[in-house]
């Protein structure tokens, strides 16, 4: 809820401002989450954690969009980006663990809120550097990078931009739907094993996940980015369907590289997304009104992160909800091959409107390269091609 109005939000008062005032609601948060004793307590609090990262996750994906523009740089930072967040899943259980074994319930909460603490200080640090950096000299002209309110999620919603976003939502809606039940499904396939083998399993899914992910942004370069996301949608069902099938294949190969086949899906098609998904609607934009591309990606840049974020939320909150449901009503096998199909269709889908959207399979696209700053004619563009229709902003 809290990433769709974001867009306005951050033209209205700025990428830094948002990042700063969503740091320190969620140290605050977090503070509270530990103090409190009660059930009501823990939800109001974990509601207003779950709000206060919206501003962050959007104005962070606003900045890297905005400022990694070379060739290939956009999908590189992001394949950065997924790398320190596989490292924080794999470790920060473990050191919270760790902090609630030694300090109690409070600790691990108040380690986080000084963290972010930190981290606001080092972010309002910066923008005082930003602020104090060398001003024009005469004849120099600033780069006419100035956002534009009428560029809403709404205009950006195209039938391409809104698949693409879908896929930040099955990532983890899929993985979120196997979570609260895994263990117990390790246990009864597998047998008795200990609490910390199955802590190994439950993460092994990140090992491949860290290493496919280095991989992706030269993928994308060399063959473009929709091979990736429909590689990785594909190797996701497929993940799927081994995980499930425990129970009639041998059960080590089939949990290791159902795991395995999950963490490298999922590595493959979420790290291209929001790049295509930036590029996608900057060049609508820049077809639409004429602009540059450059103008037209930095004007872009909040509302689609603003929906990749969204998607991804949702996908987080109705995984462990439906997806469970799922995987405990139909049984294990039979939901982990109806993911495994629906992850299939998935792609056929997003693999058809890059298709269909250019005959040459570019989708409509610049081929993989640089975005190149280039004059506006003053004409206006042919219409968008099918599939590509914005949504009413209205």
């Amino acid at each position: 809820m809290g990433n769709l109005p974001m867009d306005r939000m951050l033209t209205r008062f700025g990428v830094e401002a948002m990042l700063n005032s969503g740091l320190l609601l969620l140290a605050v948060a977090s503070v509270g989450f530990g103090l409190s004793d009660s059930v009501a307590g823990w939800m109001f609090w974990r509601s207003l954690q779950g709000l206060a990262t919206a501003p962050i996750y959007t104005s962070i994906s606003t900045r890297l969009a905005r400022s990694f523009t070379g060739e290939g740089e956009f999908n590189r930072v992001v394949g950065l980006q997924e790398v320190c967040g596989n490292v924080g899943v794999t470790i920060g259980p473990f050191l919270g663990g760790t902090l609630f074994q030694h300090g109690g319930f409070f600790l691990p909460f108040a380690v986080s809120a000084v963290l972010h603490v930190i981290f606001l200080l080092v972010t309002l640090w910066q923008d005082t550097r930003r602020s104090q950096a060398r001003p024009l000299v005469e004849g120099e002209e600033a780069e006419d990078l100035q956002d534009d309110p009428s560029v809403t999620v709404g205009r950006v919603s195209s039938c391409r931009v809104l698949l693409l976003g879908g896929i930040s939502g099955l990532c983890l809606g899929v993985w979120g739907g196997y979570e609260p039940i895994l263990g117990d499904y390790f246990h009864r396939v597998l047998g008795p094993i200990s609490q910390t083998l199955t802590g190994f399993l439950m993460s092994l899914s990140a090992v491949p996940s860290t290493f496919v992910t280095m991989a992706v942004p030269f993928i994308a370069e060399r063959l473009g980015p929709q091979v990736p996301i429909t590689a990785g949608l594909l190797i996701y069902g497929t993940g799927c369907a081994l995980l499930g099938s425990a129970s009639v294949l041998p059960p080590w190969p089939a949990v290791i590289s159902g795991l395995l086949l999950v963490g490298s899906g999922w590595a493959l098609c979420w790290t291209p997304v929001l790049p295509t998904m930036v590029e996608t609607a900057a060049a609508r934009l820049r077809q639409s009104s004429g602009t540059s591309i450059e103008v037209a990606r930095h004007q872009v840049s909040p509302p689609v992160s603003s929906l990749f974020n969204a998607a991804a939320a949702l996908g987080e909150a109705l995984g462990p909800t439906l997806g469970t449901a799922l995987l405990a009503g139909a049984g294990f096998q039979e939901g982990s091959l109806f993911l495994a199909i629906f992850l299939t269709i998935y792609a056929a889908a997003t693999h058809a409107t890059h298709r269909l959207l250019a005959p040459d399979g570019t989708g409509g696209l610049p081929a993989p390269g640089p975005f190149v700053i280039e004059p506006t004619s003053g004409k206006r563009a042919a219409p968008p091609q099918f599939c590509d229709t914005p949504f009413s902003s209205s």
